[in-house]
């Protein structure tokens, strides 16, 4: 599919592309986005993509993997949260539910969510069990993070 002479719009508008995932990575959707308000055209949108993703410039499933690892591991976020911040980068449903089950499978969320509640400061159990569920973590993890905090009931004041 290869054009034998290839446009100079299509030389400029891969050129722009991996400017911008040297600055960070993106799903092809955002890129496709990104190229678009740029003003390049459809057809030289849809080359780049596949360029880039041919190359290995673009890597959704890398970086699937990455975002999980650091949403998790570093903002301590429960499994809810990163599917909703996965949702709203773009990636694709068919690779999110082909890969999260394998991303998320040596992460210790009951964990990770004592670790945030530790770290909360918040002044009663009421606002930190509500804080931990906002992050992502089931009640079960967040009921069992504030108890442990707290050494008590996580629904009783003390």
């Amino acid at each position: 599919l290869m054009p034998k002479v290839i446009p100079e719009e299509y030389k400029k508008t891969v050129k722009s592309a991996l400017n911008m995932l040297a600055y960070g990575e993106c799903t092809a959707n955002q890129l496709e986005k990104k190229l678009s308000m740029k003003g390049y055209s459809p057809d030289s949108i849809e080359f780049t993509v596949d360029y880039v993703i041919t190359r290995g410039y673009l890597n959704e499933r890398r970086y699937l993997e990455r975002l999980i690892d650091q949403l998790a591991n570093q903002k301590l976020y429960g499994i809810n949260r990163i599917a909703l911040e996965i949702y709203k980068k773009g990636f694709s449903l068919a690779l999110v539910r082909d890969n999260l089950g394998e991303f998320v499978s040596n992460i210790d969320f009951k964990e990770n969510c004592l670790k945030l509640a530790l770290k909360s400061k918040k002044p009663d159990k009421n606002r930190m069990y509500e804080y931990l569920v906002r992050a992502g973590h089931s009640s079960s993890d967040a009921g069992y993070a504030v108890k442990t905090v707290f050494n008590g009931d996580p629904f009783k004041d003390s």
